[in-house]
Formats: structure tokens, sequence, C-alpha cells
């Protein structure tokens, strides 16, 4: 459970979402970003860290699933992460395990410009 809701929920909160804004304008791209988390602040105790990173993982699964289901861009910003925090150490990246610094989000965008421009 992440923030009091369930995998289950946040999907069919997340569905359903997609689902209006596709239904509003079925022409409508999506591109879908991954959560993300870095050990780094008040993840960067190992068990922490290893708890958050568990559902995050399981989000990012849901993520890929329903960027399959609406045919969207999917931006797989924990391996963006994973890759990045390899060459910088995590607080380079991101202050407190989960909101990116300005380099984080440049990172993003970069990755973002990318997947979109190639689809």
């Amino acid at each position: 459970m992440l923030a009091g809701v369930t995998p289950k929920e946040w999907e069919a909160d997340y569905r359903a979402l997609l689902d209006a804004s596709r239904k509003a304008n079925p022409e409508q791209k999506l591109v879908l970003l991954e959560p993300f988390v870095l050990p780094v602040g008040p993840l960067a105790n190992p068990d922490t860290h290893k708890n958050w990173r568990g559902k995050i993982d399981l989000m990012t699964a849901i993520v890929a699933r329903m960027a399959k289901d609406f045919n969207a861009v999917h931006i797989k910003t924990q391996s963006i992460f994973d890759s990045a925090a390899k060459a910088s150490p995590p607080n380079h990246w991101i202050w407190d395990g989960v909101h990116p610094l300005p380099q984080g989000h440049e990172l993003i965008a970069r990755n973002w410009i990318e997947a979109v421009s190639t689809r």
C-alpha cells in the first residue's frame, strides 16, 4: 500500500483518468511516466528505500500495462534514474528520494523528448 491506496486502487483511478481523457478527445496522444525513487534523503535508509522501491516496482508494471492498453508512449523513468545514479550519486538527481532537482527534471525532459519524437 502506498499513501493509503492499494496498487489495484491506484490502477483503477489512473485508468479512469485515462479513459475520461480518451472519451473527451479520442485522438489525444498519451505519454505515461513511471513513478520513481532513489535512495536519498528520507529514503537513504536501506530498509526504507527497499520498502518504497518494492511499491514503485508494482506501480511501474501497472504503468507499462496501461501504456500498452492505451497505445501511449511509455517513459521508463525508474530505469532512467537508476542508470543516471550509476554515473552520478542519487542526490545529484533527486533531493528527497522522490522529487527531482533541476538536473533530474532535465533528465526526464530529455528522455520525454526523445521518446515522443521517435513515436
